[in-house]
This record gives structure tokens, sequence and C-alpha cells, in this order.
């Protein structure tokens, strides 16, 4: 009997005994419960193993497309083989032949075969796994990092796929894109953290080493090896694109922080750094309007706009969506003149409107840029603050500004220093308590006779009194405005005796974020319970009705307070809410914003406006009080068009009460209008 005859008359037995032995064994059982059925990985390999010896060669197609769709672990189906090839060995050795060396190492070689080939077909069958292992990281997909290797793995993947048929990408890790993307700022914003950067350029290394060690293996038929090494690579990739995740994270969970902090590690190098201020104008407004989901879905479409633009300049452009402003740009070592070009054409690529949900949506942009002075660093905060002053100049100047001459940047640095003065100062204020107030007397129009009071909040500064429009932007940019507003409740409540003996009304201000918070509410009831809810006005803006409606509802109901709304014709449109204020009692009294006011006498446009609102306060059945009087013919003008009540610098500015109460014209009894009022 020849050796093929020897084996393919033994190979029913080895099949049998082998079937029978996984069977029974526990740990083979779960898993073929689990998977597949263990008889037809037997069966399969029990055929393939007999036409072997009959053809000498083995069905590579029908080995692939089997175990394309089997689920068991390589290592399992092996060990299958291999206690065929051992059960066969051993009924081969008891037929006491004379050639059983020969074969025996023809088992050998047969078995290794198929050993070999389902290596290959599960080969093929990971490196698929390259390419689904990035739908796990759907989030960072697009991030510079992670597409540095999309490519080269893709590459991998197809080579092991179709039998070698492409060139593969036998790239080294110093050579590779994702060694050349590092240098650019979003991959030096990510790669902070020193630790995890280290490993991250280690995992590179070996992820490179062992793919091309797969492919050696591969090109060489020893598929087994590469199985192994790509399996070896598939665990890199997974430990290499987690750092990366984490490192990610770690940028995203704070960004503009990360922004700032790679800016601050620029200072330490000669590059040049521009940063650009990108704001959607109104955005409050565009909220309060069409709410946040809307806002959200123009946010994602500028920055995807943004993107798309800026995409060939990564190696030296950094977008980031801020938290202090909407979007930050960084442009390292750009010559000014084609920054400027940039520039402009980033204006000319905004989108300006957007249809959501059928409704058209116009929006505009605020822009600012600033070239920062190599001599100088800046910390984060000063960034920003920079930034929200090139913002403000910016808007009320309606124009895009860029600061790049040294004149420009000395000027930026002397506000700059005089602002964190005023912070400092501040800061220490209302530490201190040091806030006062002083009253600005209102006078009826009709015989200019002293009918209230508006409080107005100042800053002790030595034996003066600093004016509002000294520190409120600053106030308002350090979040620190409830806190003024509580310390000007405070400042009164030490004056509730005097006030008390004055016959008049007092308004007081009150700013959107107080109205917001409970422990001014808290200041405010109790002030009310003091001075009496019939002698108190707080005066609140339009949008501050719009925004605090149930508050200020609450407020009139359970404590009787009523409401001025000031500023009334700047520019925002709340019409049907100041409407149904006025017709629910808690809107008596209408102030006409200063701007208007103070360009009547020589403004037939503005006379107009204010002369429609007048006429509206009467339909309204609220009273009309014109602000910033500062001339005669203003004040003529005013009692012209019939509004109710005035208040400027032309009758008095702001005085201590105590000078109010030695007023000429003091009321000795509430005017009848504002008796009539409230």
């Amino acid at each position: 009997m020849n050796m093929k005859k020897s084996i393919r008359s033994q190979l029913p037995i080895a099949i049998e005994r082998t079937k029978k032995k996984m069977l029974s064994d526990p740990f083979y059982e779960d898993i073929a419960r689990e998977k597949e059925k263990i008889e037809e990985i037997i069966d399969l390999q029990a055929d393939m193993l007999i036409r072997y010896t009959d053809s000498s060669t083995l069905d590579e197609q029908l080995c692939l497309s089997f175990f394309k769709r089997v689920s068991l672990p390589y290592i399992v189906v092996i060990k299958s083989v291999k206690m065929i090839k051992k059960e066969l060995i051993y009924l081969l050795q008891n037929q006491n032949e004379k050639n059983q060396e020969e074969i025996i190492l023809e088992v050998e070689r047969f078995v290794d075969d198929l050993i070999n080939l389902i290596a290959k077909s599960y080969l093929k069958k990971e490196s698929i796994k390259l390419l689904d292992d990035q739908k796990q990281h759907s989030r960072f997909e697009n991030f510079l990092l992670f597409r540095s290797h999309k490519e080269w793995l893709e590459q991998i993947s197809a080579w092991f796929q179709q039998n070698e048929s492409v060139p593969f990408p036998a790239i080294d890790a110093k050579s590779c894109l994702f060694s050349k993307v590092l240098q650019y700022p979003e991959s030096l914003m990510v790669c902070m953290d020193a630790k995890l950067c280290a490993y991250l350029h280690t995992l590179h290394e070996l992820l490179h080493e062992s793919a091309t060690t797969a492919y050696r293996y591969a090109v060489n038929h020893e598929y087994s090896q590469a199985f192994f090494m790509l399996k070896e690579l598939l665990e890199i990739k997974q430990k290499f694109e987690s750092t990366l995740k984490n490192l990610y994270y770690l940028t995203y969970a704070d960004l503009e922080s990360s922004f700032f902090k790679l800016i601050d590690l620029y200072t330490y190098t000669d590059k040049r750094q521009i940063l650009t201020l990108i704001d959607i104008e109104g955005l409050k407004h565009l909220n309060e309007i069409h709410g946040e989901d809307t806002l959200n879905e123009i946010l994602d479409h500028t920055e995807k706009t943004l993107r798309q633009f800026i995409h060939p300049y990564e190696s030296s452009v950094l977008l980031v969506r801020g938290l202090s402003t909407n979007f930050y740009m960084l442009n390292l070592e750009w010559p000014q003149e084609k920054y400027e070009k940039f520039f402009q054409e980033i204006g000319s690529v905004l989108p300006t409107s957007m249809k959501v949900k059928d409704i058209n949506i116009n929006f505009s942009y605020i822009m600012a840029a600033f070239e920062l002075d190599p001599d100088l660093k800046y910390t984060h905060e000063e960034l920003i603050r920079i930034m929200w002053h090139l913002k403000s100049r910016s808007k009320i100047q309606r124009q895009n500004l860029k600061i790049f001459s040294e004149e420009q940047k000395s000027r930026i640095q002397e506000w700059l220093k005089e602002k964190y003065y005023n912070i400092d100062f501040i800061k220490r204020s209302l530490a201190e308590s040091a806030v006062e107030v002083l009253f600005q007397p209102i006078v009826e129009s009709e015989n200019r006779k002293i009918v209230a009071i508006e409080a107005l909040a100042r800053i002790k500064h030595g034996n003066e009194l600093l004016n509002a429009g000294a520190f409120i932007d600053t106030i308002y940019e350090m979040n620190k405005i409830v806190e003024l507003d509580i310390q000007v409740l405070e400042a009164l409540r030490q004056k509730i005796s005097l006030l008390h003996k004055f016959d008049g009304m007092l308004l007081v201000n009150t700013s959107p974020q107080s109205l917001s918070d409970s422990d001014y509410i808290g200041k405010l009831r109790e002030f009310v319970d003091e001075i009496g809810a019939e002698n108190v006005i707080f005066e609140i803006t339009e949008q501050q009705a719009l925004q605090n409606i149930e508050t200020i509802k609450s407020l009139h109901k359970e404590e009787g307070i009523h409401f001025a709304i000031d500023d009334f014709g700047s520019g925002y449109s709340a019409l049907k809410t100041v409407a149904d204020l006025t017709e629910n009692g808690m809107v008596k009294l209408i102030k006409i914003d200063g701007s208007l006011i103070q360009n009547i006498d020589k403004n037939e446009h503005a006379c107009k406006i204010v002369e429609v609102i007048v006429k509206m306060c009467e339909t309204l059945q609220a009273q009309s009080l014109g602000e910033f009087v500062e001339n005669e013919k203003i004040a003529k003008k005013l009692e012209a068009l019939k509004a109710n009540f005035q208040q400027g610098y032309f009758f008095s500015p702001a005085i201590r009460l105590e000078e109010v109460m030695l007023q000429e014209h003091l009321p000795t009894q509430r005017s009848q209008a504002f008796r009539a009022t409230f």
C-alpha cells in the first residue's frame, strides 16, 4: 500500500475519533452552541483532506468561502485540524509499515498545508477589521490625526483581501503622513500631554512595524505567522486609536482653554500668530425667536463652511468652536497681505441665511483679527478680553477690524492695562461693598415738577463716585452684575428713612441676570416690603420683559410690584410682550430710549418715531418718559409731543438724596399723573 492509500484509508477513522473527542469536551461544546456546530467544521476539513489525498491539491475557494462565514476563533479551528493530524499519525504508526517516517512526514505536510490555507482565509477576513474598527471612532474620524492613517489602512486591508494583487503600502513611521501632520496646529493642540504623546509615538512605530512584518510573512505564504502579526497589528491599532481618543477627549473637554494653551506654547517660538474671532451677531435674539435647536443648526452649518474653506491650510490654520465667542481661528506664519486676502474671502463664503423647518433665517457676522506681539506673553483671559474689545468696537463701527500695526497694538496694550486696573478695582470695590447710589430727578413735562427719582449705581473711589459708564461693561464681562444689583438694593435700604420722606416715586434698574437669580429676588422682596410696593418701580428693558415674563408676573401678583420699560425703541422688537404687560397692569411707564430723544430737536425722523411711541403709550394707557433731555429745545419738543415725563442733565444730574430733598420743585404730594398711573 502506498503512502496516499495508507493515509486515505485511516483518515475517516481519525476524523471520527477527533469529532468524538471534541464534542465530548465541555469547552468545545460551549463554543459550538454559541457559534456553529463543530461537526460542520470537522466535516469540511475531512472533505478537503480526502480530496487532497486524491488530487494533491486543496480547494482554496471552498476554504475561503466557508471560513468567511465561520465565527469560531481561529485557534479552535486550527486545534481541530491538529487533533486530526495527531489521530491520523497514531493510526498509521499502529500499521507497522516500513515507510512510517515518510508517511508521517506526508501527513504533517498536507495537514500543515490545510492549516496554512485556513490561516489565509482568516487573514483575509480579519483584515476587514482594519476598516470596521474605524466605525467605532465615528465622532473622531474627521479629526486630523484619525484621518492621517485612513488611506494607509484602506490600502493594507485591500492588499490582504485581494490576494496581493494591489501594491502594499510599505511605509515606515517616519515617512507616514501621521508624522507630518503631527506638526500641524490641531495636532500640537491635542498632543500637549507629554506622557500620552510619548506613548502614542511608541505605538505609532509598532503599528508600522507590525504591518510590515505581516506583509513579509504573507508574501512568503506563511499565512499562520501573517495572521498572528495581523492580530497584533489590530491590537496595536486599537491601543493607538484609544490613546488618540483620550487625547482628543482631554482637549475637547475644554476646547477653548486647549486652544489658548497652544497659543501660549507658540509664544516660546518665533512663529507669527494671528488670532481671529468670528461671531454670529444677535445670537441671543435668534435663540429667543427660533429656539436652541435652530441656533445649533446655524452654528453647525457655519462651522462646516469654515472647515471646508480652511481645509487646504490645515498645516498653518486652526479653527475651534469657542465658549466666549462662536469661533476662534489661529493663523501661523502668514504675512499680512496674504492674511488680509484670506480674511476677506472668509467674509464672502460665510452663510448669511439658512432654511430651517421651512423658515428662512437671515443672520450676519462680526469678525476681528489681532496679530499677537511676539515680545509679549498674553494670558488666556487677556486674549479673550482683547478679542471681546475688538468685537465690541467692530459692532459699534459696523465693520470688521484687523489689528496689525505697532501703533494699533500699542493702543490695545494700553487699553488692556487700563482694563485690568478696572477689573482689580471692581473686584476690590464689590468685596468691600463700596457701591453707592445717586438719584436723578424725573419731572412732569407740563409743569416741570419733580415727580420721581431714579437710583443710579456708583462706585466709591477715594472722595469720588465713579459714573456707571466707567465700569458697567466690565461688570457684565466679569459676570458680577447680580452682585452689583444686590449691593444697590442694600445701599437703598440704608437710606430707607429718607426715602420715605420723599413723596415721589423711586425707580430702580435691574439686569436680566438679576431677575433670573434667586438671591437677588429674595433681596428685592425684602426691599419692597420695607419701602412699599406703591413707592417703587423697577426698570427693565424690552428684552428683559421677554426673557423674564414669568418672574415679572409672579412679582406683580405676589408683591404688587410694577415695572417700567427702559430704553424703548432702541431696536429690540418685543411690542407684543410690552402690550401684554401694559394690558395686565404690570407695566404703566415706558421710557423712550435716549438715543432717539437726543436727536428730536434736529432730526425729523427721530422726532416722528418718538411721536409714534408717545401715541402708542396713550393707546396702551401707559405713561411716556423721555430720557437724556439735555437742553430747552428737547424739553419743549417733548412737551409738544405730549410726553408725560422727562429726565436728563438739563433738569439735574444724578445727585445725593439729601440734595434731592433740597430741590425747589419737590412734590408736596405725589403728582396726579403718577398717582393715576400707579
